[in-house]
């Protein structure tokens, strides 16, 4: 079998590898790695990175799926491990211990900067956002209309795990345990798809 000429436009499914570096890219937010603003650099710098390896596909070793998976993975994974080792030798000199003594901006006697620090500072600094209660309603909204777009008994599915966890649930479903978890799998997806995190409960797990 010959080398699949991924080269040409027409044999690269470009909606999977820019779904993919979304859904990466998203995760990496989510999970606090940067801030929202930056997900644009981020999603480019990884877009960069599938670029340069794309002409390297083989589809004897790997599916094209599998081997965008594994690209942006790494890619972002890179990515991270360099913004860590920035953030161990900051560019702006040595860190400034938070037992540090300020003035008081509203004019009292020194204090203690973490005491000066305030809750969206400490998120600015480590690379978070504040959510808002309007961000927090669309994430909400988001999920009532894929909880919706749902079949029926994948939303009863959901309702059981929820309440009586996913080892009664297989129980009851009559569902092989890799039929349930492709199942959870297969719906925990559509969530992500949407850019929503999937619920971090060990029921899911």
């Amino acid at each position: 079998m010959k080398t699949q000429e991924v080269s040409k436009v027409s044999d690269i499914d470009w909606k999977y590898i820019q779904a993919n570096i979304r859904c990466q890219a998203w995760r990496g937010y989510k999970a606090g790695a940067y801030a929202r603003q930056e997900l644009r650099d981020i999603e480019q710098s990884l877009w960069t990175m599938v670029e340069r390896y794309l002409e390297d596909f083989t589809p004897e070793r790997a599916t094209f799926k599998t081997y965008i998976d594994m690209i942006v993975s790494r890619a972002l994974a890179r990515i991270l491990d360099t913004r860590k080792t920035a953030f161990r030798t900051p560019p702006g000199g040595p860190v400034v211990s938070l037992t540090t003594m300020v003035d008081d901006p509203d004019g009292g006697p020194p204090m203690e900067l973490s005491s000066a620090l305030s809750l969206e500072d400490r998120d600015r600094a480590i690379g978070r956002e504040t959510r808002s209660e309007e961000a927090v309603f669309e994430e909400v909204e988001a999920f009532r209309v894929v909880f919706a777009e749902l079949p029926k008994h994948q939303q009863e599915l959901c309702k059981q795990v929820m309440e009586h966890g996913r080892i009664a649930t297989q129980k009851q479903s009559g569902m092989t345990r890799r039929a349930f978890h492709s199942m959870l799998q297969d719906i925990q997806q559509r969530f992500i798809d949407a850019g929503i995190t999937p619920p971090r409960d060990k029921r899911w797990k």
